[in-house]
């Protein structure tokens, strides 16, 4: 397009524009026979925009030799900033991942995982770069990292170690979509939330918030749809073994699984691109939907938990937000309330999916179906068994289908939610608390689209960092002499010297109460965001107590450590003195 336009005007310097384009196949062999080619034989006098990181190594000599400029490509490579004929047209990449960390680090974010391919060794250089100096001196810091191939069928291994690891550049598509997602509930919803609202307006709202999430996500909603398809006839196939009564690794566990997706395909349970207009979340009305969509409506129980997990998520996020002003007067209790209330909904929801929940009539229809287990002879051919076995079962099939999906009964666990965020009371709940419980509840198909790709195999929880606090000698430091490991008796003779003596049980047990409460005075006050320092609360202070009260408890008791007790009397006359800064 360029050079038309370029030779309609002249050309340059009244040289008409001649354009070669090339695919080296990522072989730099073929890159070096490719660019001699272009050089000697169509007299090419420079290239721009090559974008050949596997091979551009291979004819970079070459081009060096015959003095030929390369202007921009995909500069991942630190050649861009020194070879003579290499002109890019950005910076270097450790810059650019400085720049990367950098912006992380504004957002708030400090825990990031890295990804780096095995095929280019400058993806291993800027790998390199990035863990053991980029990431440090940026303010970053990275808890996953992983080569990948860019020949993998998807990096789903890789996402849930990072996510295990508490990586919190997943998360950040979620709360980077947050305003994207509150601007399109905002569309949808244009009351205020200072009134009462019906379970259809809630229900309206949900409806019309799946329609612009499916047509806004565009090929990432494909991809989705396809992967809960997968999910959900696993689900079926799982939950038909449950009620069969056998293992999940057993034979016939194999044979259900694949009898159903041939049932799905007979069915014409596939998902269409032409279908895209047709939303598969929920809808009042199922009758002029594809097959497909059906299914979904039925049985994707998962999702219904993902959101209700999100819901929690979401009030925990709420906890954080009451001390803003413009959450002034919301009570915590009454979001305590509502948590309380998606947790019994999840587990409303979870007793689906185990067998006890279903009727005896399911049961047996079960057993009638799948009666036992195929010989090994039809196991060897075994997508040509299950699609025989449709065949000749397909109405029996199709009624447990149908009896499963009417107990499962998932548009009543839709109305109760739909019916409980309803009747969230105005006189409670204020304004703009309302609306961030209905923002994630009607903007939630939107980050579904976004996160179950990272987290179908495993259940999405609700991907908060954990953290851990450790009642251990080793943190508890307000007993000056008293602390560290070092304390205890115990410890010695392999780790057996206090079943040996009495005196060194006592203080094993003495100190273990000490630290407890040392270590939990800091945990509270941690959690509570207590600062000593502005808050006006001596802790100290309130340790020493502490530390006199079990002294005085358990002096009685423990006869072979009074020298053990005096000492440690020194030591709590001594808190708030020099040590002062180390202790609070």
């Amino acid at each position: 397009m360029w050079a038309a336009w370029a030779n309609a005007h002249g050309g340059i310097a009244g040289h008409p524009v001649q354009v070669y384009t090339a695919d080296d196949g990522a072989d730099p062999a073929k890159s070096f026979s490719i660019i001699r080619d272009m050089v000697e034989n169509k007299h090419v006098i420079g290239f721009i925009g090559n974008e050949a990181i596997l091979t551009f190594q291979g004819g970079l000599g070459y081009l060096e030799q015959h003095h030929i400029p390369v202007v921009g490509g995909d500069v991942t490579s630190t050649t861009w900033t020194s070879s003579p004929v290499l002109f890019p047209e950005g910076t270097t990449n450790f810059e650019l991942y400085d720049g990367l960390a950098k912006t992380v680090h504004r957002a708030g974010l400090t825990k990031v995982a890295l990804l780096y391919c095995i095929e280019a060794t400058q993806c291993q250089t800027n790998g390199k770069y990035v863990l053991q100096e980029g990431a440090a001196k940026n303010g970053v810091q990275i808890v996953y990292s992983s080569q990948v191939s860019i020949t993998q069928p998807d990096y789903t291994p890789q996402c849930l170690g990072a996510s295990s690891s508490g990586a919190q550049v997943i998360w950040a598509i979620v709360d980077s979509a947050r305003p994207q997602v509150s601007e399109l509930v905002s569309k949808v919803v244009t009351t205020t939330f200072d009134r009462p609202i019906s379970t259809d307006d809630v229900r309206g709202w949900r409806e019309q918030v799946n329609s612009h999430v499916a047509r806004d996500a565009g090929f990432a909603y494909q991809s989705y749809v396809r992967l809960k398809l997968a999910s959900v006839r696993a689900f079926g196939a799982e939950l038909i073994v449950k009620l069969r009564g056998v293992p999940a690794q057993s034979p016939l566990s194999r044979v259900v699984a694949e009898i159903i997706d041939a049932w799905a395909l007979r069915k014409g349970i596939v998902y269409e691109r032409a279908d895209s207009e047709a939303l598969e979340f929920e809808t009042q009305t199922a009758d002029h939907l594809p097959a497909w969509v059906k299914y979904l409506l039925a049985f994707d129980v998962k999702y219904r938990e993902r959101r209700l997990h999100f819901l929690i998520k979401g009030q925990n996020r709420l906890y954080q937000l009451i001390g803003q002003d413009r959450f002034v007067g919301l009570d915590p209790l009454v979001v305590d309330r509502l948590k309380r209330e998606f947790y019994v909904r999840l587990d409303a929801l979870r007793r689906r999916e185990n067998a006890d929940f279903y009727s005896r009539e399911v049961r047996d229809l079960v057993a009638d179906t799948f009666p036992a287990a195929p010989s090994a002879a039809e196991v060897k051919h075994l997508e040509a068994f299950a699609a025989g076995f449709v065949a000749q079962h397909v109405d029996q099939i199709d009624r447990l289908i149908d009896r499963l999906a009417a107990e499962i009964d998932l548009n009543a666990s839709t109305r109760e939610l739909d019916d409980l965020l309803a009747s969230l009371d105005p006189t409670e709940w204020h304004a703009d608390a309302r609306r961030e419980v209905l923002v994630n509840y009607l903007g939630f198909p939107f980050w579904d689209v976004l996160t179950c790709p990272m987290t179908r195999t495993r259940e999405l929880s609700e991907l908060n960092e954990i953290l851990i606090d450790r009642i251990s000698p080793q943190d508890a430091h307000a007993l000056r002499g008293f602390d560290g490991i070092e304390s205890l008796k115990g410890v010695g003779f392999g780790h057996f010297a206090a079943f040996l003596s009495l005196a060194y049980r006592e203080n094993d047990y003495l100190l273990g109460r000490l630290h407890a409460l040392d270590r939990l005075i800091d945990i509270v006050c941690d959690a509570a965001g207590v600062d000593p320092k502005t808050d006006g609360i001596d802790v100290l202070a309130l340790k020493k107590r502490g530390f006199a009260a079990i002294l005085a408890a358990e002096e009685p008791h423990l006869t072979r450590s009074r020298e053990l007790i005096a000492r440690l009397r020194r030591s709590i006359g001594e808190i708030g003195g020099s040590q002062g800064k180390r202790a609070g």
